[in-house]
């Protein structure tokens, strides 16, 4: 994404969700933007508060596993990040298919689950 798009997609995201979408941005600019623009148009404001509730972690867990990583993190307030931080590529994976109570009830049991041998 060249300079000005990314420039543009900022200018448009701070208009329709204003200084909370610049504060989440200028983390990390062109990776937050990506994120922001491969979500559905319902989980925008979610992502952005869970982005700015925990700025580092998001971060982080967007620059290791990529834009999809917000949408787990968006769809469960709380308890998303904590599921794309212990189970990874697979924890984005299952999360498609949860409803908010099993994220729930996963989030419950990471350390539990995130302990068990990968190849059972």
């Amino acid at each position: 994404m060249k300079i000005k798009e990314l420039v543009e997609k900022i200018g448009s995201y701070a208009t329709k969700y204003g200084i909370r979408a610049l504060k989440v941005i200028e983390n990390a600019p062109r990776i937050y933007v990506d994120a922001l623009d491969h979500l559905p148009p319902n989980l925008l404001k979610q992502a952005l508060w869970a982005a700015e509730r925990e700025p580092e972690k998001v971060t982080k867990l967007l620059n290791t596993y990529g834009p999809e990583a917000l949408e787990t993190i968006a769809k469960f307030r709380g308890v998303g990040s904590d599921i794309v931080e212990k189970l990874g590529p697979q924890g984005i994976q299952i999360s498609r298919k949860l409803s908010e109570e099993q994220a729930v009830i996963l989030a419950k049991h990471l350390n539990e689950i995130s302990k068990m041998d990968s190849n059972l």
